[in-house]
């Protein structure tokens, strides 16, 4: 080793391995399902006997589904006599389905409920009465027994949380900041597991 090959930048280290990153998510839901946030988000959600929050969040979009067809006509115009024309052809068209915004106003979920506050809507139904979920960008969309539109709760990648991960004495990586967002994947775990219970 030459005395200029001190002086070579060492090359830089690894970030946190990805074992390490899902293992702090996991931890985070389970802190969402035991409620151990909850007493940092203020709420206006009167909580039953029995029930705790587990989340509020402002600023959620509640939205549905709507069907549009959409198409055009063909064929020809024949004018028989004054007044009086056939039209010949049909009509081409497509449902096409797009999300629609309905309202905005605060997604809270309690152990028991999912409570939706907006300036024209309320939703208020049990967690028990969910169906099926349908993933989204920004949020969830649930299904639920007594309604046949999907219900989307858009915006709950607003929830972040910053990370520092430390190494250990003998690990080989630097420091890391993980940024976490709660998606509506994890919105979906949350719930399926307080609705199955400890």
């Amino acid at each position: 080793m030459g005395f200029f090959d001190r002086f070579k930048p060492k090359p830089s280290q690894p970030g946190c391995p990805p074992e390490l990153i899902e293992e702090l998510s996991r931890a985070i839901i389970d802190g969402f399902v035991e409620g151990e946030f909850a007493t940092r988000l203020p709420s206006n959600v009167v909580l039953k006997k029995g029930e705790r929050l587990i989340i509020d969040i402002p600023n959620v979009v509640l939205a549905e589904e709507r069907a549009k067809t959409r198409g055009s006509y063909g064929g020809l115009t024949i004018r028989i006599a004054r007044g009086f024309s056939v039209h010949t052809g049909g009509f081409e068209g497509a449902r096409e389905t797009s999300l629609v915004r309905i309202d905005e106003g605060s997604f809270a979920l309690t152990n028991k409920r999912l409570v939706f506050t907006g300036a024209s809507q309320t939703r208020n139904f049990k967690l028990s009465t969910i169906n099926s979920f349908v993933l989204a960008d920004d949020g969830i969309g649930i299904n639920r027994g007594s309604k046949t539109k999907t219900e989307y709760y858009l915006g709950t990648t607003q929830v972040v949380m910053l990370y520092t991960m430390e190494p250990e004495e003998h690990d080989d990586w630097a420091p890391t900041t993980v940024e976490w967002e709660l998606e509506g994947r994890h919105i979906q775990e949350i719930i399926q597991r307080l609705i199955q219970g400890p």
